[in-house]
């Protein structure tokens, strides 16, 4: 009986384990780092709807669009030094929040809450350059967040006003 030569056969596996294992652990660094990105955008989403909530709860009886708009986008700025323009004026929404059935509606006539959309993508040209997805032909990844912070409204015997502390919602 002859025994076959297969000499190599088990470096040819292993060799392709570790390239394969190398590609999944390169891809994951991509997605490590959008993730980290989408989380940056939150928290810059939470902090600019906060600012023009707090804009809004100030001026509650005659809310000046414009004051409010410039507050939000000063505070993502704030938040993306690096990313000017992350939040553009026609990302941000003055309106009612329905607490009952958890909504935000634009408009109104008692606004209690701001929607903020921050956006990282080609539109504004700060997409998220990816690093090892370009082998694959992907370059850029599209990531946005939105927040909604409303404040509460109630009124006194004497009909004073009572606003709480703004607070994110969505």
């Amino acid at each position: 009986m002859r025994i076959r030569q297969r000499g190599g056969s088990a470096l040819v596996r292993v060799i392709g384990t570790v390239v394969v294992l190398l590609g999944m652990g390169c891809l994951m660094v991509d997605f490590g780092y959008v993730t980290a990105v989408k989380s940056r955008v939150q928290s810059t989403a939470d902090a600019a709807s906060m600012a023009g909530a707090l804009r809004l709860r100030s001026q509650y009886d005659y809310p000046i669009v414009s004051d409010i708009n410039s507050m939000a986008i000063k505070y993502a700025e704030y938040n993306q030094p690096l990313t000017p323009g992350i939040l553009a004026a026609a990302d941000i929404e003055i309106g009612v929040w329905d607490a009952e059935a958890n909504t935000f509606f634009v408009g109104g006539f008692d606004t209690n809450a701001v929607c903020v959309t921050v956006r990282r993508d080609n539109r504004q040209s700060s997409a998220v350059s990816l690093f090892i997805a370009n082998v694959f032909g992907k370059q850029n990844c599209d990531v946005s967040a939105s927040a909604v912070c409303t404040f509460e409204v109630t009124q006194d015997a004497e009909g004073n006003f009572e606003m709480s502390r703004p607070y994110i919602v969505q």
